[in-house]
């Protein structure tokens, strides 16, 4: 995610869209971005040679490059429910939320499909005969063959389209639930995100209205997101702590892609960066994770993987915002 924050900003720069005269620092983030890919490439390697189910399972998901791209807006939060609770939950639907996010990702549960073929002129007219029939027969085949791989190819388009942009019952419960927290909440958020990044909105869309949504995804977001935005201010009024920190870093990434501004804070940004190790990673120590979907990895100098990936996207959004003129983000949070 961090890749696409700044490729849009690049790409933003490069076509003019935004102007920024500090070249150096173009440069410099360009150079980021590579490295970023560059790890990223690497760690999907090792996740699919180490776990081949579960990749296969998100692989539409990250085969592609994040690129929503979304009008930077403010949230109206007038009439979403305030409660004063922390962002933490005593329990998280992991595998509900996984199989919801593979349901509509096509990510749920593919075959593959040949022959081959002398004294009088009667002789010869009986082989030149048998010539002919065996190269009759030949092109027959080929043209069966090539039918068969274009209607191979047709089902598998089918299949993908028919496996893609599925909403359970069950999943969408789970989508629309009221009251949620922590990372059932920014699930719920993640979905309508990947459902966009695999060209499901239409579908999604389509089925929200049926169920009374009537402005589909985006009302689902804005009010995922108006929640998160009261549990994030009431943490941090509180003071986060350190098991809070991984949630309040994803939520903010995930509604910050969004184009909410309302999660762009000055004294937000302080007090992530002071969450950074000595070595500019992200940790937690002597915590579980219970967070399965990106799963948790210890790595040198006390670095968490998701926690650090996540660390690097929010960089990444404040630097895009921070550098395009109609990203404005505020000093501090509302009272």
């Amino acid at each position: 995610m961090s890749s696409w924050q700044l490729g849009l900003m690049l790409e933003a720069v490069e076509d003019g869209s935004v102007h920024h005269t500090v070249r150096h620092v173009i440069h410099r983030l360009a150079r980021i971005k590579v490295r970023i890919t560059r790890i990223s490439h690497h760690a999907l390697h090792m996740l699919r040679s180490r776990d081949m189910e579960y990749f296969r399972k998100f692989e539409a998901v990250v085969k592609e490059p994040f690129l929503l791209r979304t009008p930077w807006k403010y949230l109206r939060t007038d009439g979403v429910e305030q409660r004063e609770e922390t962002m933490t939950e005593t329990w998280f639907p992991g595998n509900l939320s996984d199989h919801c996010l593979a349901e509509v990702t096509g990510g749920l549960n593919s075959e593959q499909h040949s022959y081959v073929g002398n004294k009088s002129i009667i002789i010869i007219i009986i082989i030149i005969i048998i010539i002919i029939i065996i190269i009759i027969i030949i092109i027959i085949i080929i043209i069966i063959i090539i039918i068969i791989i274009v209607i191979l190819q047709l089902g598998t388009q089918r299949l993908d389209r028919d496996r893609k942009c599925t909403v359970s019952e069950r999943c969408w419960r789970f989508i629309t639930a009221s009251h949620t927290s922590g990372y059932t909440l920014s699930h719920q958020i993640l979905w309508t995100i990947l459902g966009e990044h695999v060209g499901c909105m239409e579908n999604i869309d389509k089925y929200a209205r049926r169920r009374g949504v009537l402005e589909g995804t985006q009302e689902l977001r804005h009010r995922h997101c108006s929640s998160a935005l009261h549990h994030m201010e009431a943490l941090m009024h509180r003071g986060a702590v350190q098991t809070d920190q991984d949630m309040f870093l994803e939520t903010s990434v995930l509604c910050g892609m969004l184009g909410y501004r309302d999660f762009l804070r000055a004294d937000w940004l302080k007090t992530v960066l002071a969450w950074q190790l000595p070595s500019g990673c992200f940790g937690i120590r002597h915590t579980p994770t219970r967070r399965r979907l990106l799963g948790e990895k210890l790595l040198q100098h006390d670095c968490l993987s998701h926690k650090s990936g996540l660390g690097a996207a929010m960089m990444g959004m404040y630097a895009r915002c921070m550098m395009d003129p109609a990203c404005t983000w505020r000093s501090e949070s509302r009272d």
